[in-house]
Protein backbone atom coordinates (compact mmCIF):
# COMPACT_ATOMS: atom_id res chain seq x y z
CA UNK A 1 0.00 0.00 0.00
CA UNK A 2 2.85 2.37 0.80
CA UNK A 3 4.33 1.88 -2.69
CA UNK A 4 0.94 2.41 -4.33
CA UNK A 5 0.55 5.65 -2.37
CA UNK A 6 3.97 6.78 -3.57
CA UNK A 7 3.09 6.01 -7.20
CA UNK A 8 -0.18 7.93 -6.90
CA UNK A 9 1.72 10.85 -5.34
CA UNK A 10 4.27 10.75 -8.19
CA UNK A 11 1.53 10.76 -10.80
CA UNK A 12 -0.09 13.72 -9.02
CA UNK A 13 3.19 15.66 -8.97
CA UNK A 14 3.64 14.96 -12.68
CA UNK A 15 -0.02 15.90 -13.26
CA UNK A 16 -0.73 12.52 -14.84
CA UNK A 17 -4.14 10.97 -14.35
CA UNK A 18 -4.42 7.34 -13.35
CA UNK A 19 -5.49 4.93 -16.13
CA UNK A 20 -9.21 4.86 -15.37
CA UNK A 21 -9.50 8.63 -15.79
CA UNK A 22 -6.65 9.28 -18.21
CA UNK A 23 -7.59 11.37 -21.23
CA UNK A 24 -5.41 11.79 -24.30
CA UNK A 25 -4.74 15.39 -25.13
CA UNK A 26 -1.91 15.63 -27.61
CA UNK A 27 -2.04 19.43 -27.67
CA UNK A 28 -1.03 19.84 -24.03
CA UNK A 29 2.40 19.35 -22.52
CA UNK A 30 3.29 17.61 -19.30
CA UNK A 31 6.54 17.31 -17.35
CA UNK A 32 7.19 14.09 -19.31
CA UNK A 33 6.84 15.63 -22.78
CA UNK A 34 9.91 14.61 -24.77
CA UNK A 35 11.58 12.95 -21.76
CA UNK A 36 12.91 9.40 -21.80
CA UNK A 37 11.59 7.10 -19.09
CA UNK A 38 12.15 3.50 -18.08
CA UNK A 39 9.94 1.21 -15.99
CA UNK A 40 11.55 -1.50 -13.88
CA UNK A 41 10.28 -3.85 -11.23
CA UNK A 42 6.69 -4.82 -10.59
CA UNK A 43 3.78 -2.74 -9.36
CA UNK A 44 0.74 -4.05 -7.58
CA UNK A 45 -2.37 -3.03 -9.47
CA UNK A 46 -0.56 -1.95 -12.66
CA UNK A 47 1.09 -3.92 -15.40
CA UNK A 48 4.31 -2.69 -16.97
CA UNK A 49 2.40 -2.07 -20.21
CA UNK A 50 -0.14 0.12 -18.40
CA UNK A 51 2.62 2.24 -16.87
CA UNK A 52 4.35 2.58 -20.24
CA UNK A 53 1.05 3.65 -21.82
CA UNK A 54 0.49 6.25 -19.11
CA UNK A 55 3.98 7.66 -19.65
CA UNK A 56 3.61 7.75 -23.42
CA UNK A 57 0.20 9.40 -23.23
CA UNK A 58 1.84 12.05 -21.08
CA UNK A 59 4.32 12.70 -23.89
CA UNK A 60 7.18 10.57 -22.59
CA UNK A 61 9.42 8.36 -24.67
CA UNK A 62 9.70 4.82 -23.29
CA UNK A 63 13.17 3.26 -23.25
CA UNK A 64 13.71 -0.37 -22.31
CA UNK A 65 16.97 0.11 -20.42
CA UNK A 66 18.53 2.75 -18.20
CA UNK A 67 21.34 4.87 -19.59
CA UNK A 68 22.71 8.33 -18.87
CA UNK A 69 20.16 9.64 -21.37
CA UNK A 70 17.25 8.35 -19.24
CA UNK A 71 15.38 11.23 -17.61
CA UNK A 72 13.01 9.27 -15.33
CA UNK A 73 13.09 5.81 -13.79
CA UNK A 74 9.92 4.36 -12.32
CA UNK A 75 11.11 1.59 -10.01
Amino acid sequence: QENQDRIVALFNVLDIRLPETLKTNEDSESPLTGKRFCVTGSFEGYSRDQLVEIGERAGGIFVSSVSRETDFLLA
